[in-house]
């Protein structure tokens, strides 16, 4: 349940304000609630808005794509 209300919050966040962080929190939402592919997509997006937290935007989509092919 947690999962899907922190999924609805960061859906709204990113509709008032799609900056790089939020778009980073938004794709690790989708990432709990099994959106994993989202996830991906989103954190490239995240990685092309700002590249003050690169490494951690990188290590994130590491960590999503690994587990896409583990499905």
């Amino acid at each position: 349940q947690d999962r899907v209300q922190a999924l609805k919050l960061a859906e709204k966040a990113y509709e008032l304000k799609p900056d790089a962080r939020i778009t980073d929190t938004l794709a690790e939402a989708s990432f709990l609630n099994d959106q994993i592919q989202r996830a991906i997509d989103l954190e490239i997006e995240a990685i092309k808005k700002d590249t003050q937290y690169l490494k951690e935007y990188r290590e994130r989509l590491a960590k999503y794509k690994k587990a896409l092919t583990a499905q």
